[in-house]
């Protein structure tokens, strides 16, 4: 016997005759299916290692030992609101990733690379609608908190889940579970489910991908990228336009200096021999000698002009009086 959860908020429990499937080969049972570049990945934190809104606790441990039962012996469909009957699927799990620290949660969880080809899927994780996600497992392992029963094993027993008794919560603790699927819902029951990364699928033909449990399809992508980036630094370190940097180490630290460019110095003119220097000044002193009589002249010219002009000015007053005295007489 074991009981079937799906970790959306308002989930009923039920009772299953289900007998716990073991993998005997995982790498023989491990058959994964191609994926068209015009698909989309998706990472999901799935389901958290601490008390959900339905009080349920998934111990680290059974996190760890579902790994490999997420894609064997077949990959787990990814749904929408945990409809199996005649829902539709919207893609397929790739890949499981048990992680023990560095979540969104804080605590130990399962993360999921998922590949989704539907077209609505697609659309609605592109833009967000589709991002909270609840797993469905059958538990073979689930106790309660409070006395320790195995109620998959025993069944249920006086203590309900949700309820405080002496001050301590009840809640039931899986630690052995087998995956059915993961679903799209509007409410999980664990509040950190989420999509934490979505990118672009890389075409891979069924005879391409590796028939391993831990080999992740997507590492090809995610080393070209960091190997480009990386190529993309070193060169723009190399191309710096107009500087040449030349490296010294002193006393342990990296110094740099720029490299001064090599300039020709500029030619001088060689100065004049004295010779030379010696006649320039008597060119000179002869034009300025030539300047000051030409000065000299004129002013000459000038006075001579000022004196006629003013004999001039006694004549005519000369004729002027000669005339009035001959008008009186």
């Amino acid at each position: 016997m074991a009981i079937e959860i799906k970790e959306y908020v308002g989930h009923e429990f039920v009772t299953v005759n289900q007998n716990t499937t073991d993998l005997k080969n995982l790498s023989e049972s491990n058959v994964q299916t191609y994926i068209d570049d015009d698909s989309l990945m998706v990472e999901i934190e799935s389901i958290h290692s601490r008390i959900t809104r339905n009080n349920t606790y998934y111990s680290p441990e059974c996190l760890k030992q579902s790994v490999p039962y997420w894609t064997n012996p077949y990959e787990r469909p990814v749904i929408m609101h945990h409809n199996e009957r005649d829902g539709q699927i919207i893609g397929r799990i790739k890949a499981v990733e048990y992680k023990e620290s560095g979540t969104r949660s804080g605590t130990p969880a399962l993360i999921f690379t998922a590949n989704v080809g539907d077209e609505e899927g697609k659309k609605g994780i592109k833009n967000g609608t589709l991002s909270t996600v609840s797993i469905g497992v059958i538990a073979h392992d689930l106790r309660c908190s409070i006395c320790g029963t195995n109620l998959a094993e025993e069944g249920m027993c006086e203590h309900e889940k949700g309820e405080v008794y002496d001050n301590k919560l009840c809640y039931w603790i899986i630690n052995k579970m087998e995956p059915k699927e993961v679903s799209y819902v509007i409410v999980p029951s664990d509040i950190y489910a989420h999509n934490i990364r979505v990118y672009d699928a890389v075409k891979k033909t069924k005879s391409e991908v590796k028939e391993k449990v831990e080999y992740n399809p997507f590492t090809e992508l995610a080393e070209s990228i960091k190997n480009t980036l990386s190529t993309d630094l070193e060169e723009g370190k190399d191309t710096q336009e107009g500087k040449q940097v030349d490296e010294e180490v002193k006393d342990g630290e990296k110094t740099t200096e720029p490299v001064e460019p090599e300039t020709k110095e500029p030619e001088t003119e060689q100065p004049e021999s004295k010779d030379n220097e010696g006649e320039s000044k008597e060119d000179n002193q002869s034009e300025e000698e030539k300047d000051s009589e030409d000065n000299k002249s004129e002013e000459e010219e000038a006075s001579k002009e000022e004196v006629e002009d003013s004999k001039e000015d006694e004549e005519s007053k000369k004729v002027l009086k000669e005339k009035d005295a001959k008008i009186r007489f």
